[in-house]
């Protein structure tokens, strides 16, 4: 309860700090303890991306591939990307879980690495785009 005053009474200061100001109240400062286990939570979700990535390849491999090192490399600001929305979604209902929390960590936990697994094939039809490389058109010759 005390973390989410805290977090409420930054974020009312932000929006409007003439209130905050106004009744002569500072806002406490923020719980860098919070903070730091939300981080490693979206870290967590973000390396189990990154295995459902590494375990598509090697379950069920596709002819013609991009080598694995390439398609971790791609799978980074995807990952981050997908994973911290899906923290910022999901992570609000755990604390009104209650006694669920177990099986809804397990389940975020499936999906991050289905979800690795199924952008897989997105990854690698990216990289192969990017490594054949559109021709630019040439400006100088007449259509």
């Amino acid at each position: 309860m005390r973390n989410r005053l805290a977090v409420f009474a930054t974020a009312a200061m932000v929006v409007a700090p003439q209130a905050c100001f106004a009744q002569g109240t500072a806002a406490e400062p923020p719980d860098w303890t919070y903070h730091a286990t939300t981080f490693a939570a979206i870290l967590i979700l973000v390396a189990i991306y990154f295995f459902g990535v590494w375990l598509r390849t090697y379950v069920i491999p596709a002819q013609g591939d991009m080598p694995v090192s390439k398609q971790l490399l791609a799978s980074i600001p995807v990952g981050l990307l997908t994973m911290t929305a899906y923290a910022k979604t999901s992570f609000p209902a755990l604390a009104h879980a209650g006694s669920n929390i177990p099986y809804d960590v397990m389940t975020m936990l499936a999906s991050a690495m289905i979800f690795g697994m199924l952008s897989r094939e997105s990854l690698d039809r990216l990289l192969k785009g990017a490594t054949a490389g559109a021709a630019l058109p040439d400006v100088n010759k007449p259509a």
